[in-house]
């Protein structure tokens, strides 16, 4: 069951085109799972099952 929605700042971890934002998001109970918008995936440039980085503001 996902948290509340947290601002945070969330990246992803390619090096040739790196992408970070500051957005709200849901996290799993146990900070393994990341739900993001399909907006906020593709300006990212992820998909489902890749690795992101994410910190709490």
């Amino acid at each position: 069951m996902p948290h509340a929605e947290h601002q945070y700042i969330i990246a992803n971890t390619l090096l040739a085109d790196y992408r970070a934002t500051a957005a709200r998001v849901k996290v799993s109970d146990k900070h393994d799972k990341v739900t993001l918008s399909p907006e906020l995936a593709e300006a990212l440039k992820v998909a489902n099952g890749d690795r992101i980085r994410v910190l709490e503001l």
